[in-house]
């Protein structure tokens, strides 16, 4: 904690540059131009802690604006956590020990082997907090599927911290299956949990099925095989029904989809895959392979190369496989596999924006922000 009370730097004066300069063209309202400009300063550094911003009314008189504008901004940049305003001795540049403080409820388990798509969530939103100058804390094993002695740790943690600490905010990730009672309410939140109405970040799920089926045919595949997986075959299936459609525009034959129950996940799916490819290709000629495969979880993947290699099947010469999969996904298929890349860091910035814009009561972001993946080369290892 830096000592608000040892002797303050002069106040700082607003450069004359034009560059910050309040600019007549830009839509922007006024209080958040001056938000901009002093976030900027701040995370900077040119504002370094402990220095001391002018009054309001000097800060109006620099601007050429009203007290109630300033207000305004100055009330963003403190729910944000950059500055400190006492009535006392005005208003100072807060200190990184000094941040406010983010909940993030997850409702998977970051210790399981196969939450690594939610550990890099989780990373990147640490990353993004920090340099908005909040710091956060994890709550993770939050849905009632599991019982054990970790989600009971986890659930006191919380309950502790919200009696001794003061939160600014809630960031819920994958909490469908989290009981009501343990999401703290009266709190600005930001939600990714795309089966929730209140969701607030979606990944193009459409694009994506378009995206692969349209590849693959430009590649020269005409046979091809969907394998989903999920808890509910109806579940975040616009992928699986926009790569079906895409292939009647094409004029494809007609997909032939397989399901994979997730009521378990992990290496459930990759053997759920591997045994489902293993029978239908029992006795299936050369003739009637499929030309590529579509896997919506980069485990099933796993389980379909197995399975192809068993039978013989040499990828990606005679099926070309694609697979969704996050950013950077450390997966070993040990054949050359397409992959569509889910944008885990424009994830966690879109998240961290939509809480940052809530706790200073703003409504500048539409939601749900709907993010778009791309296609990566193939890769083997």
């Amino acid at each position: 904690m830096s000592d608000l009370s040892a002797p303050r730097s002069k106040p700082v004066q607003k450069p004359k540059s034009s560059s910050i300069a309040p600019s007549e063209n830009t839509a922007d309202p006024m209080e958040n131009q001056i938000e901009l400009h002093y976030t900027h300063e701040i995370l900077s550094g040119k504002l370094p802690p402990g220095t001391r911003l002018p009054s309001n009314q000097s800060l109006a008189g620099q601007w050429s604006t009203s007290c109630r504008t300033i207000q305004r901004a100055m009330a963003s940049l403190t729910a944000l956590g950059l500055i400190e305003r006492t009535a006392s001795r005005g208003t100072f540049v807060r200190s990184r020990e000094q941040q406010a403080l983010v909940g993030v409820l997850m409702g998977p388990s970051l210790v399981d082997d196969v939450s690594g798509y939610y550990r890099m969530i989780w990373s990147a939103l640490q990353t993004e907090l920090s340099s908005a100058y909040l710091s956060a804390r994890i709550y993770d094993s939050l849905d009632q599927s599991y019982s054990s002695p970790h989600r009971d740790t986890q659930i006191s943690y919380l309950n502790a911290d919200l009696k001794y600490h003061t939160f600014t905010g809630f960031i819920e990730i994958a909490t469908l299956g989290v009981p009501a009672g343990i999401h703290p309410v009266g709190y600005p939140r930001a939600v990714y949990e795309p089966k929730r109405e209140d969701n607030d970040v979606s990944y193009d799920f459409e694009g994506i099925g378009r995206q692969i089926v349209h590849d693959f045919h430009r590649n020269g595949v005409r046979r091809l095989w969907i394998f989903r997986s999920s808890p509910d075959p109806s579940s975040r299936d616009l992928e699986v029904k926009a790569a079906l459609k895409a292939a009647r525009d094409l004029g494809m034959p007609k997909p032939e989809v397989f399901n994979i129950p997730a009521e378990h996940e992990g290496y459930y799916v990759e053997k759920e895959t591997h045994d489902c490819l293993i029978r239908k290709l029992a006795g299936l000629p050369r003739r009637q392979l499929p030309e590529g495969l579509m896997m919506t979880t980069d485990v099933a993947a796993k389980g379909a190369v197995m399975a192809l290699l068993k039978h013989g099947v040499e990828i990606p010469r005679q099926v070309k496989i694609a697979v969704v999969t996050a950013e950077n996904s450390r997966v070993y298929y040990s054949v050359p596999v397409q992959q569509y890349c889910l944008p885990i860091q424009k994830l966690a910035s879109s998240l961290a924006t939509v809480l940052r814009d809530r706790i200073a009561k703003k409504t500048s972001v539409e939601t749900p922000i709907i993010l778009q993946g791309w296609l990566e080369s193939e890769k083997g290892s």
